[in-house]
């Protein structure tokens, strides 16, 4: 856990505020708080990519709980794990992209060339379906 912090805290210092966001995930965080974040509910999350939050877990070797502590993740880091664009991001949340924006002081063109990867992308990365994520 420290050590995560800390390559947190590394990529913080390297990318600038501005390149970062909070992940408010998990069962330490009240769901509340966490719509508030991304505008969406777990059970929103689980529908759009067909997977429940304990096949996310496993399939991205992650601690739910540990992420419930809201740990600061680089875009660039969350571009090449997940490679989504923003227009996905958008519809699957159901966030205003203008409203991501200005939440998190950051500038969209900046945001979609951190990500540089087109939708289509998204099944070849993981080698399945866009909605089969979760089967990994």
């Amino acid at each position: 856990m420290t050590k995560t912090l800390r390559l947190a805290n590394t990529m913080v210092d390297t990318l600038g505020s501005s390149s970062v966001i909070l992940l408010c995930y998990g069962y330490k965080v009240a769901q509340r708080e966490l719509e508030s974040c991304y505008g969406v509910d777990l059970r929103e999350l689980e529908s759009c990519y067909a997977v429940s939050l304990r096949e996310f877990e496993s399939c991205y070797a992650v601690d739910l709980l540990e992420l419930g502590s809201c740990y600061v993740v680089a875009l660039r880091e969350l571009g090449s794990c997940y490679a989504v664009d923003l227009r996905e991001l958008e519809s699957c949340y159901a966030v205003d992209l203008r409203e991501l924006e200005s939440c998190y002081g950051v500038h969209l063109r900046e945001l979609e060339s951190c990500y540089a990867v087109a939708q289509r992308e998204l099944g070849s990365c993981y080698a399945v379906a866009q909605r089969e994520l979760g089967s990994c």
